[in-house]
């Protein structure tokens, strides 16, 4: 016996959603955002020999902060004190 297929029926178009998918902690998320200095403040962090949470990025200078890239750019930052090891809280 021959097998038959039954006709295909388009679907509706979903509805666009303009807001972005929310990650923990409520922020948005979006990968091109130059912004994100994850990266650097792990480096700094092990640099500085302490904890993320320790490390301080200046807001100011998040552009300059963004494109460094490696540890030798991190000490230079470190340096220049745009990237600072905050003190112990009491």
């Amino acid at each position: 016996r021959p097998l038959r297929l039954q006709p295909v029926t388009p679907l509706a178009p979903l509805p666009v959603v303009c807001d972005p998918p929310l990650l923990a902690g409520g922020r948005a998320s979006s990968r091109s955002d130059a912004m994100s200095m994850t990266l650097q403040k792990r480096l700094a962090a092990e640099i500085k020999k302490c904890g993320r949470g320790r490390i301080w990025l200046d807001p100011n200078e998040a552009n300059e902060i963004s494109m460094a890239n490696s540890r030798f750019n991190i000490r230079k930052l470190i340096k220049d004190g745009l990237i600072i090891r905050k003190a112990v809280k009491m």
